[in-house]
């Protein structure tokens, strides 16, 4: 009994030795440890993700207008079908009896001129403005908000032509200006606009160009003041197409400051007339007349930009070139040589005979956009 006593006594001293040592010792202020609190941070909850989204209110507003106003400095170069050497493919004038002048059923003779009229290659300075309208952007659906009403309007201001006479020269006014209307569309293969965009569109436009004309005595009629007017075998042209566009716009600089993208733009077109060049003659006995009908005619016109700089506050400032072509194929002097042809009643001839005719139009722009 003795024994057991000794044991529980020996047993609550070695508990009490041991629960003092696993205590923390006192700081050496003697103030006791505070007790410290783990701080608490609660599990986000369906509001605060909701305030996590970017708001709808400051999203990029839709495109609305875009505009465009530039500086142009383009070519022209315009020639007819002409073979060197003793080749039969030249130019020929219609000229008649002056007897016969006031004959409805007047002949006349072609004479073959030395060379075939032509014009440039020349230069001047122009304007051009565009504008897109995008009434579709505020819908969701990717093709439909990028479909635009397009205009676009060019004004060259040529300086005087000059005609070499005999014994002087002849300075005659010179112009040129195109309009032109359309639909076009973007389609981004990835999402927009850190990606390439195909471009499509169909056009109608219209292209003119024309020289005065000048104003010369008329040494058949019995009136000394009387005169007649010569175009010097270059009869205005205007040009009414339509054109199915292609293209690609490719952006190779993207960060916060500056955008750069490259651009190249392909038009075939559709000729529908081609103004005074197609007529025969304004009237008969008139010095006045073109090359007769038109059995074929075509063009195209290719638009490169190698830089287009997308500017702060909605500008951006593009450098591009272009360079269009219009073929002409005219039908009287398809199927004989004029210098063999019997003599022709005016209204089975044209003024003048050619082959066809080639018109080149080429230059650059550095114009300055807006979008809103």
């Amino acid at each position: 009994m003795r024994a057991m006593t000794l044991l529980f006594i020996a047993f609550i001293l070695c508990s009490l030795f041991a629960d003092a040592g696993a205590r923390p010792r006192r700081q050496s202020s003697g103030h006791p440890r505070r007790k410290t609190q783990r701080l608490q941070v609660p599990a986000p909850t369906l509001p605060l993700l909701a305030e996590s989204r970017p708001d709808p209110a400051v999203q990029p507003r839709p495109l609305l207008i875009q505009g465009q106003a530039g500086l142009l400095f383009g070519g022209r170069i315009f020639s007819l079908d002409e073979d060197p050497g003793p080749s039969s493919t030249k130019c020929y004038r219609h000229e008649f009896n002056i007897v016969d002048r006031d004959k409805p059923d007047w002949r006349g003779y072609f004479i073959r001129l030395p060379r075939c009229p032509s014009f440039g290659p020349a230069a001047a300075p122009g304007l051009r403005v565009s504008l897109a309208v995008h009434p579709l952007s505020r819908l969701r659906h990717p093709v439909l908000q990028n479909i635009s009403l397009d205009a676009e309007a060019e004004l060259y201001f040529w300086p005087a032509s000059r005609v070499q006479r005999s014994e002087s020269t002849a300075e005659l006014g010179t112009s040129q200006w195109r309009l032109e209307v359309g639909v076009s569309g973007r389609w981004h293969p990835v999402q927009p606009p850190s990606g390439p965009a195909l471009v499509y569109g169909l056009r109608y436009g219209a292209l003119s160009f024309s020289i005065d004309k000048e104003h010369a005595p008329d040494l058949t009629a019995q009136s000394v003041s009387a005169s007649i007017a010569l175009d010097h075998g270059l009869p205005d042209v205007r040009y009414q197409y339509l054109s199915f566009l292609l293209g690609v716009s490719i952006p190779y600089l993207n960060n916060t400051r500056v955008e750069a993208a490259l651009s190249v733009f392909l038009q075939v077109r559709t000729v529908l007339s081609q103004g005074d060049i197609a007529d025969r003659f304004a009237d008969y006995g008139s010095q006045l007349g073109g090359y007769g009908p038109v059995s074929s005619s075509y063009g195209f016109r290719v638009d490169a930009t190698p830089i287009e700089l997308r500017l702060p506050h909605a500008f951006s400032l593009s450098l591009s070139s272009y360079y269009e072509v219009f073929r002409l194929r005219f039908a009287l002097a398809q199927n004989e040589l004029p210098d063999q042809a019997p003599a022709r009643v005016w209204q089975d001839s044209a003024k003048y005979l050619a082959r066809g005719a080639t018109d080149q139009n080429f230059g650059g722009m550095v114009g300055i956009s807006y979008n809103y």
